[in-house]
C-alpha cells in the first residue's frame, strides 16, 4: 500500500484496519463472518504466489550478487518465539473438550460460545481490538513482542507443560480411586523429553531475544504515540 497511498504511514494504517475489523467482531460465529476467512486465505495464497513469481523473475533477471548477511543467534531465536507466538490457542482446546461430560459436543459448544448477540460481547470485543491497537502503537516493532509472548509463555504451554503433566499423570497410581499407572514407551518419553528441553532452551533464548530487541527498538526508533 506504501506505492499507492506513500503520504498514509504504519501508525494510521494501523488504526485504520481495528476500524474496519471492529464491527465483523461483534457477529456471532464463525460461520457469520466466514468472509474474514476466506479473505485471510485468498490473501495468504496471493502472497505466496506472489512471492514465487518475483523469486522466479529475479533468478531470470538478475545477474548480480545478492549478499546475505549470516544471522546471529538473537535473530534466530526472535523468529522462533515468533512462530512459536502462533501456537498459543493450541494448548486450550484440549483441555476445554477433556472437561466436557460428552466430549463429541466439542464443535456445538465452540459455535455456542459465538452465538449469543448482547451489548457487553459488543462492548468487550471492542476494547479488545482497542487495546491491541495501544500495544500496537507503543511498541516500536510489534514482532518482537510477539516473540516474548511466544518465548516466554507459549514455550511453556506447548513443549514444556503438556509433556510433563503427561509423564506425571502415567506415572502416577492410586489404587484407593482407581487410577492405575499407565505406561510409557522409551521411544515415547525420550520424544518428549526432547521436546522439553527444546521449548527450555529455546524458550529462554527467545525470551532474552526478543526482551533486548524490545529495549534496543525503544532507543533506536520512537513509538507512534511519541
Amino acid at each position: 500500500m506504501k506505492p499507492i497511498f506513500p503520504q498514509v504511514t504504519f501508525c494510521t494504517w494501523f488504526i485504520i484496519f481495528a476500524l474496519v475489523i471492529i464491527v465483523p467482531m461483534w457477529l456471532g460465529s464463525p460461520k457469520d463472518f466466514w468472509m474474514v476467512g476466506f479473505g485471510a486465505v485468498l490473501t495468504t495464497v496471493l502472497a505466496c504466489l506472489f512471492i514465487q513469481v518475483q523469486m522466479v523473475l529475479d533468478g531470470v533477471h538478475s545477474t548480480g550478487y545478492v549478499h546475505h548477511n549470516p544471522k546471529s543467534f538473537k535473530q534466530f531465536f526472535l523468529s522462533f518465539g515468533i512462530i512459536l507466538f502462533s501456537f498459543g490457542g493450541a494448548s486450550t482446546f484440549p483441555t476445554i473438550q477433556n472437561d466436557m461430560v460428552d466430549r463429541a459436543k466439542f464443535k456445538m459448544s465452540v459455535y455456542m460460545g459465538f452465538s449469543e448477540f448482547c451489548v457487553s460481547r459488543c462492548v468487550i470485543r471492542t476494547f479488545m481490538v482497542l487495546l491491541m491497537v495501544l500495544i500496537g502503537e507503543c511498541v516500536p516493532h510489534f514482532d518482537k513482542l510477539l516473540a516474548l509472548v511466544g518465548g516466554s509463555t507459549v514455550s511453556l504451554l506447548t513443549f514444556v507443560l503438556p509433556n510433563l503433566f503427561y509423564m506425571k499423570l502415567c506415572d502416577q497410581e492410586s489404587p484407593g480411586s482407581g487410577w492405575k499407572k499407565r505406561p510409557i514407551s522409551l521411544h515415547m518419553r525420550v520424544f518428549m523429553w526432547e521436546l522439553i528441553l527444546i521449548g527450555l532452551f529455546g524458550g529462554i533464548a527467545a525470551t532474552y531475544s526478543a526482551f533486548i530487541a524490545i529495549v534496543n527498538s525503544f532507543s533506536f526508533s520512537k513509538a507512534c504515540l511519541l
